[in-house]
This record gives structure tokens, C-alpha cells and sequence, in this order.
């Protein structure tokens, strides 16, 4: 388990980060939900979780090589069940990362950010970032 602490005022630049992105449109391997979630790691801990260069792959297939080749796994929610403690959705707290279970693209889970009784995430469209209950998600791996 990674053991990370959250940098002094995080929740000031994770509103940053959000209204920074709010209408960024989704795109593979720059701002799909992954990076999304490594983001707003980054933001409140100033540690990037992805040793996966910003970039390095353009469509679902090239996210899932990469996942295996740098990550040894092929799911984003395997590699944040294995570094980070995850709890029932109630529990989350504002900069967790929470998901909702899925099956899209042969991810099992989209991942976003919690800021309270919303959460964040980045879909496959031009909309930008999408807010949903928080306590609508299924669950969340808890952050610093």
C-alpha cells in the first residue's frame, strides 16, 4: 500500500484542478479517467501514482497494453485496489478516488474524484467532466 500524505492546502488546488478541467473533452491517455484519478492524486499528495508517460497511448487497447507492460495489470481498479485501501462509497472523503462499476471499452470501472457529496469524472465525449452523487458510486480507495 502506498502511504501518502496530502500536501497544505489541497483541497484549494483540487477545486483548481476541477475547475481547471471542468470542460477539458475526454481523450485517450492525456485525460480519460485513469489520468483523471492520477491527477487529482497528484494535486493532494504531489505524487504521481502512473509511471505511464502523459500521452503514450490514443485508444482503449493502448491504454490496456500499457496498463500490463507498466503496471503488470489490466485493470486501473486491480492496480488501485493493490496500492491503496478501499472502502464502502460512505466512507469516501474529498479527494478520494471513488468509481462506479462498469463495462466499457474492457475497463471494469470508471474512476473519479470525490469533492463531497459530488464526484467528478471524465467521460468518452467533448462534455468535459460530469458531477454525480457521491453516494450514487459504488465504491472508493482512500487517499492520504
Amino acid at each position: 500500500m502506498l502511504k501518502l500524505k496530502r500536501v497544505e492546502n489541497w483541497k484549494t488546488k483540487l477545486t483548481a484542478l476541477i475547475n481547471d478541467q471542468r470542460d477539458l473533452p475526454f481523450m485517450w491517455g492525456t485525460h480519460d479517467c485513469f489520468n483523471w484519478a492520477a491527477d487529482g492524486i497528484l494535486t493532494i499528495t504531489d505524487h504521481d501514482i502512473i509511471p505511464i508517460p502523459r500521452g503514450s497511448y490514443t485508444t482503449p487497447i493502448g491504454a490496456a497494453k500499457q496498463l500490463l507492460k507498466v503496471l503488470k495489470c489490466d485493470q486501473p481498479k486491480e492496480f488501485m485496489n493493490n496500492n491503496f485501501r478501499h472502502d464502502h462509497i460512505a466512507f469516501a472523503r474529498p479527494g478520494d478516488i471513488v468509481y462506479k462499476n462498469s463495462n466499457e471499452n474492457g475497463f471494469n470501472a470508471a474512476m473519479g474524484i470525490c469533492y463531497g457529496q459530488k464526484s467528478f469524472f471524465i467521460f468518452e465525449s467533448d462534455l468535459g467532466l460530469f458531477p454525480i452523487e457521491t453516494l450514487d458510486l459504488d465504491g472508493c480507495w482512500n487517499i492520504a
